[in-house]
């Protein structure tokens, strides 16, 4: 760590407030439409060949987070504007082991499983938390129960399948709220609206999913990047937060 996590998560709760608090209640003003949704992860499903995976299956990735904000990079363990790292994660299960692999060789090793979090304070924590669900997000979703399906949306005169999802009862203050936005051509996950309690008590951004490769029959994106707003860029684009580019992807 760079700095203590107590000024670390003050900061950091400054930012929050002053840049993304407003955006806290994530649901949707209509009625969800139940077995419509169900027929759309189906096709989710059928379209990015989760159906061909077994359940007990980890997904190894090594890749690199790309900064373009030095001062949220400050507050994690990311050493290096383009930060090498390494990541075994389980789909139907909250883990990852993830490596972060620094320019003078040296690697920090964090696990996360459940609510236990080996390797580095509970700041490093709010990094390696949010990476798995940025990395594996995407995959998970046809797993994730009470979501809800509320039909076509247009962003940027794109149009999309919208779901909702939460991540424990509505009334809750500490559950998180995500908006998941399906490419209508494809139903490939394309955008994810997101609130992040932990952080500034709610914090909200967007991911934008993007490079969709097969591997092993299963289509994974290889672009991945943390925004402040919903645009969609080229890959050269530079309006994100951070990004993560994918150099390589495994079935263990």
């Amino acid at each position: 760590m760079k700095h203590s996590f107590g000024l670390g998560l003050a900061i950091l709760t400054l930012i929050g407030a002053t840049l993304h608090c407003s955006a806290a209640n994530l649901t949707f003003a209509d009625t969800a439409e139940l077995e419509s949704g169900h027929g759309v992860l189906g096709k989710h499903r059928d379209n990015l060949g989760l159906n061909k995976l077994p359940a007990n299956k980890r997904l190894q990735i090594k890749g690199v987070d790309r900064w373009n904000s030095w001062i949220v990079r400050m507050f994690t363990p990311a050493e290096d504007a383009v930060q090498s790292f390494e990541a075994v994660m389980d789909l139907s299960h909250p883990f990852i082991r993830m490596a972060l692999h620094y320019q003078d060789s040296d690697s920090a090793v964090y696990t996360l499983d459940g609510d236990s979090f080996e390797g580095g304070s509970s700041l490093d924590r709010l990094y390696v938390g949010p990476m798995r669900d940025y990395l594996t997000w995407n995959l998970r979703l046809p797993l994730h129960e009470n979501l809800q399906y509320h039909g076509k949306r247009t962003l940027d005169e794109r149009e999309y399948l919208a779901f909702f999802h939460a991540s424990g009862d509505l009334d809750n203050p500490a559950a998180d709220h995500y908006r998941i936005y399906l490419d209508a051509r494809n139903l490939e996950v394309r955008l994810i609206h997101f609130t992040l309690r932990e952080l500034a008590e709610s914090y909200s951004g967007w991911i934008h999913y993007s490079d969709y490769r097969s591997v092993d029959g299963v289509r994974i994106p290889h672009f991945i990047a943390i925004q402040d707003g919903p645009s969609v860029e080229s890959a050269d684009g530079q309006n994100y937060v951070h990004r993560i580019e994918v150099q390589s992807a495994y079935w263990l």
